[in-house]
């Protein structure tokens, strides 16, 4: 097993390009999250639809998309303990994509369980403000 690389890379990431980079992210993610929501959604309108069905198994939802943020860090550490990922098709890049989308489902999720439709209209006022 390769040690992780502990030493501080030849260039940095500047706090501007770091800024630079947040709005791309978010810029993708958005794009992401609305085309795996159209194959996972089924054209239900609900965008939680494939973790309720974890319902049928006696599984709360929240915590059945918790066991995938769960397979997604498990990804992460692997690869921070290797320098390495067996499945090519899916980067490291791509597993912390992942799990942000996920993360983001988990909040829809718990605005939508405790009802709290001040906070999501909070967020809705500063995506329109952007």
């Amino acid at each position: 097993m390769e040690a992780p690389n502990l030493t501080t890379p030849d260039r940095i990431m500047t706090r501007e390009e770091y800024m630079r980079l947040v709005p791309g992210v978010f810029a993708f993610m958005q794009e992401l999250i609305h085309a795996k929501n159209a194959d996972y959604g089924g054209g239900s309108g609900d965008p939680f639809a494939n973790f309720r069905q974890s319902i049928q198994e006696n599984v709360d939802p929240i915590r059945g998309l918790r066991l995938r943020i769960g397979d997604k860090e498990q990804r992460i550490r692997s690869f921070l303990a290797t320098g390495q990922l067996k499945v090519k098709s899916e980067s490291v890049y791509d597993a912390v994509l992942d799990r942000i989308g996920y993360s983001l489902l988990e909040l829809g999720m718990l605005i939508e369980r405790n009802e709290d439709w001040h906070y999501f209209e909070k967020m809705a006022q500063k995506a329109e403000e952007a």
